[in-house]
């Protein structure tokens, strides 16, 4: 008997298929994770940018407090003034990218800076001086503290649904 092309090509006709198939799935998958991975990469880096420039505000209005508290020059006090300012804008600004706690935080904090500058304009020279400042001093290195802790788990945690959010969008069941 003689075999025919029907019969060699039988045998092989799943397989072909299968890797047809698995071909198209493969760039299938390819496509849409591209897509996440843009999209979701873009709001990482937005929130990253947003935490960064908080907490570079922060610092630079803690230390212009610390600055004025030692120095007597006014120009201080007026970059002070701006540097809390454009502390509460920024923050305004960037309100949807920020959490509620971490919002309320950050706005506390700020007005611990406010009070405090108010009190060592008022003071300034005076005996109260040295315990306004190691009040402050204890008050904004905790809630310094609490602050850049919670950045760091916030990133963290903006990271991990990142990822979970693609994975379920591609149909990638969690380990």
């Amino acid at each position: 008997m003689q075999k025919t092309n029907w019969d060699i090509l039988l045998p092989l006709a799943p397989a072909i298929i299968s890797g047809i198939f698995g071909i198209i799935m493969v760039r299938t998958v390819n496509k849409r994770f591209k897509k996440y991975e843009i999209s979701f990469s873009g709001i990482f880096k937005e929130r990253i940018d947003v935490y960064r420039g908080t907490l570079e505000r922060l610092f630079k209005s803690n230390k212009l407090i610390f600055d004025y508290y030692n120095s007597s020059d006014t120009q201080i006090k007026e970059k002070t003034r701006e540097s809390l300012n454009d502390f509460s804008s920024y923050l305004l600004v960037n309100q949807p990218y920020i959490t509620d706690i971490l919002y309320n935080l950050l706005l506390d904090y700020r007005e611990l800076l406010s009070d405090t500058l108010s009190s060592l304009e008022e003071n300034k020279g005076a005996l109260g001086n040295p315990y306004i400042h190691s009040s402050y001093k204890s008050k904004t290195i905790r809630s310094a503290k609490e602050s850049y802790e919670y950045f760091l788990e916030e990133s963290r945690k903006i990271e991990s649904l990142i990822i979970i959010h693609i994975r379920m969008n591609l149909g990638i069941e969690m380990i």
